[in-house]
């Protein structure tokens, strides 16, 4: 691969290279940054592809100065990419008013644009498109999966809205009374009724969803959501 490369001067800058280099980060970073959009995330298409784009050019500054003046290390400025990066990631985070974490997964594939965009940027094509294909399935694809094992994990974090206080302890009695131990308790504000956010430990493991509806349906329960 790298003597296929090396005899069609695509390891070294030059306008052919700059050119194949950008087109790629183009073609790279829309890819991850489609499902993104597809799915309505915050960061989506354009984000990834300018992503992609500045770390290929980055790289490409970095090894062109080497180039040209016989100094430098190409290596350290696709550091300060890795190091920049995360601000940027860290600004899809969110926390919401139910704590639940949402995010990270668009991070992640920041995070994945950039380096896609480094190795694009040093010629390192083959790694490149190995990685964005292998990017695309886990975050597609493999989310079915991932929504599969949660759906049946003995584990659930539920959002409950109940009528009034004093349903809460009629809640905790019935969880006991099915076999279900709380981890967790926290009780939050809410604007319609009390609302209180639950850890719970199934021992007998069933569909999570079968578990929510047994929930809904009990008197002073206004609504329950798996977060």
């Amino acid at each position: 691969m790298i003597e296929f490369l090396d005899q069609h001067a695509l390891l070294h800058i030059s306008t052919q290279t700059v050119l194949l280099r950008i087109l790629l980060a183009i073609i790279l970073g829309g890819m991850v940054g489609f499902e993104r959009t597809y799915k309505g995330h915050s960061a989506g298409f354009r984000t990834h592809i300018l992503v992609c784009l500045s770390a290929t050019l980055i790289m490409m500054t970095g090894q062109y100065v080497f180039e040209v003046t016989g100094t430098g290390d190409a290596a350290r400025l696709g550091a300060q990419v890795v190091n920049g990066i995360g601000f940027l990631g860290a600004g899809t985070i969110m926390v919401t008013g139910r704590h639940q974490i949402k995010g990270l997964t668009t991070a992640a594939t920041l995070w994945s644009a950039a380096a896609l965009g480094l190795a694009i940027g040093f010629g390192f094509y083959l790694a490149a498109i190995v990685c964005c294909i292998a990017v695309i399935i886990v975050t597609s694809l493999f989310e079915n999966l991932q929504d599969r094992m949660v759906s049946f994990s003995g584990y659930m974090r539920i959002h409950v809205v109940f009528e009034s206080a004093d349903q809460i302890a009629d809640f905790l009695q019935y969880c006991k009374s099915q076999d279900i131990s709380i981890d967790d308790f926290q009780q939050i504000s809410s604007e319609k009724g009390v609302s209180a956010l639950f850890k719970i430990r199934l021992k007998k493991k069933l569909p999570h969803a079968e578990v929510v509806e047994q929930f809904r349906v009990r008197e002073g329960i206004l609504s329950v959501e798996e977060y």
